[in-house]
């Protein structure tokens, strides 16, 4: 036989004691295990190096394979903007020119298209100014290293 709640409600009567009691003796009923969902990456050093060059290979082995039909060996760019300081300055010269470097160094890292600009009008490298400070293109030494070298003319 089914007795509808709303028949029975009215006669119950519940204290505040009488729920505090209760859970006191079902605690149990009312408390589930800790748990935890976790998400995570291990990252191993010589996996992720393995997994790079197993990613950058093919494009190493292509470049390669076409760099004798290029007519010019792989060359790397460099540009600068000098601020000069005489080695046998003292330190408040140095500082200075320290200050203006990294004053520079501020202005480029917030608008970075300013370097040529800045570079005309900031080096003190006569040469790379008049040509927004860059220096040219350098071909890679027999040894892999990339500077100092004469620029490539391709």
């Amino acid at each position: 036989m089914d007795v509808p709640a709303s028949a029975v409600a009215a006669k119950i009567k519940l204290t505040q004691a009488d729920v505090e009691k209760y859970y006191a003796a079902n605690k149990t009923a009312f408390t589930e295990p800790e748990q935890i969902r976790a998400e995570y990456l291990v990252l191993d050093m010589a996996n992720v190096q393995q997994a790079l060059l197993s990613v950058t290979r093919p494009w190493r082995n292509i470049i390669a394979s076409h760099a004798a039909s290029s007519g010019c060996p792989e060359q790397r760019s460099a540009s600068h903007i000098l601020i000069a300081v005489d080695k046998n300055a003292d330190a408040a010269t140095r500082a200075k020119a320290k200050a203006k470097a990294n004053e520079l160094y501020q202005v480029l890292q917030k608008t970075p298209e300013r370097f040529a600009e800045l570079a005309r009008t900031q080096s003190q490298d006569p040469g790379s100014a008049a040509q927004d400070g860059r220096l040219g293109s350098f071909g890679t030494r027999h040894d892999g290293q990339t500077f100092p070298m004469t620029p490539c003319s391709a």
